[in-house]
């Protein structure tokens, strides 16, 4: 999918990043979340609120941000601006918070 289709069809807020891994050679990028399905607009009952996630980005030109095991941030606001996808995340407490500033050409989504 595109990126604004990953940016219309997902919201990321309050799910949780437990790893991101970035390979500059094959230009992918991965977030492994603990995703919040109770908070899509689509969401039933019958699901599990919460599951783990991969959400892949391909042709990733340019990524700024960290990498590797997170320690429980939280996503808090992800925007689509001038083709540049941003990840905003912060620790539990609010004290650290890190903008991830990603640059692809396509996205996938993959339930675990």
């Amino acid at each position: 999918m595109t990126i604004d289709e990953l940016n219309e069809k997902y919201f990321f807020h309050d799910s949780i990043v437990e790893r991101i891994t970035y390979d500059s050679e094959k230009k992918i990028l991965e977030l492994y979340l603990d995703f919040c399905f109770w908070a899509q607009t689509d969401y039933k009952n019958t699901q599990p609120e919460t599951g783990k996630v991969i959400v892949r980005f391909f042709g990733v030109n340019d990524y700024t941000g960290i990498t590797g095991e997170s320690d429980w941030w939280g996503i808090t606001d992800t925007m689509l601006e001038n083709g540049t996808y941003t990840v905003v995340i912060d620790d539990d407490y609010h004290e650290v918070c890190h903008r991830l500033e990603i640059n692809a050409s396509e996205a996938d989504f993959v339930t675990l």
